[in-house]
């Protein structure tokens, strides 16, 4: 395994750079390298399972049209509706996600409320893991 190697060579260049006897660094090189070594078990246990990707380009794909969102969010006037819109495009990214129609889980989301229900963390969870 070809990436197995090479995170193997990273860890080794990784300890020099860390150890005693190496030169003294910048502070962002420092920054750089502790944050390595810090997370270095996450970056390294997709290895063990082959359910993680070394990646995140997935969830990188969903969240990129929220970035004009974060300078909008100055304007929200309140934390609430800053709140409000996270809650929002969180749900709008989670059905897409999962292969979901964002309009008929909303249609079905609203039609349970309006019929008395009031579980809502657990009727997200059921509706988005129902089959469409």
């Amino acid at each position: 395994m070809r990436t197995k190697e090479i995170l193997i060579r990273l860890r080794g260049k990784v300890d020099i750079l860390l150890s005693d006897a190496h030169p003294p660094r910048g502070d962002l090189m420092e920054k750089a390298l502790r944050y390595l070594d810090t997370f270095w078990p996450q970056l390294f246990a997709y290895l063990k399972d082959g359910s993680y990707s070394i990646d995140n380009s997935i969830a990188e794909r969903f969240i990129r049209p929220l970035a004009g969102e974060r300078m909008n969010s100055l304007f929200f006037g309140s934390d609430k509706m800053a709140e409000v819109s996270a809650v929002y495009h969180t749900v709008i990214s989670t059905c897409r996600m999962q292969g979901k129609s964002v309009l008929d889980f909303l249609k079905r989301f609203f039609q349970e409320i309006v019929s008395g229900r009031r579980d809502y963390d657990h009727l997200l969870s059921l509706m988005l893991s129902e089959n469409n």
